[in-house]
């Protein structure tokens, strides 16, 4: 997998692509509320150039196919969330994470325009 810093529902990798990421969290146990935690996030990458590739196009014609028509592509991402976490009684660190996130991006740029909404929940247990 691919492990950037910035790595959201886009990974922000395109050829030459330079991008930056701000966010913001906030622990609202500071303010007499442990468990619950909020985040905002956004990043943004532009500068895409595969008009140099000159590579093969990847298993069966797949893989690396279009990234000659990106020739300045951008996008943009933006997320915001919150996470509980139980803090007592028989589900104790038991977690739930709503997250909203929304993906923008230009014609060729692969990644597309999508919004999302996730709702995780973890229930931490014992097998022995």
């Amino acid at each position: 997998g691919i492990y950037l810093a910035n790595s959201l529902l886009s990974d922000f990798n395109g050829p030459n692509e330079k991008s930056f990421q701000v966010a913001y969290g906030l622990n609202m146990a500071e303010y007499g509320v442990p468990g619950l935690k909020f985040n905002i996030y956004q990043a943004r990458g532009w500068g895409i150039d595969g008009t140099h590739y000159t590579g093969n196009k990847g298993v069966a014609g797949k893989g690396y196919d279009g990234v000659q028509e990106q020739d300045g592509e951008h996008h943009y991402e933006y997320g915001i969330g919150a996470t509980y976490a139980v803090q007592s009684g028989p589900f104790k660190a038991t977690t739930i994470r709503g997250t909203y996130t929304a993906h923008r991006a230009s014609e060729f740029q692969s990644d597309g325009s999508i919004n999302e909404f996730r709702l995780v929940t973890t229930i931490p247990f014992n097998i022995l």
